[in-house]
């Protein structure tokens, strides 16, 4: 387990193909692997949301064309399409 510990604390453990890898853990029968506390996160999930963020979508949440970040970025025109032709009678 010395030497898997030491793989893991380099940097050449990146290089390896998820195949050699899989082979490892399966030879080795590994759960844990001892890291060195500095390369883990400050956080498992950061924030990315900002007061100035949360204003801008606010303010843009009520406009005719706003699309979310997240969201398909055509699926408001899609949307429009089918509820345009669907309001005349006509079904997609």
């Amino acid at each position: 387990m010395n030497i898997l510990n030491k793989l893991y604390k380099s940097n050449i453990i990146n290089f390896i193909p998820n195949y050699f890898l899989r082979k490892l853990k399966k030879f080795f029968n590994y759960y844990f692997v001892e890291i060195l506390i500095e390369k883990l996160p400050k956080n498992n999930y950061p924030r990315t949301i900002t007061l100035e963020g949360q204003e801008k979508l606010i303010k843009n949440f009520n406009t005719k064309n706003y699309i979310p970040s997240i969201s398909c970025p055509y699926l408001v025109q899609l949307l429009k399409l089918i509820f345009n032709k669907q309001s005349r009678g006509g079904w997609v």
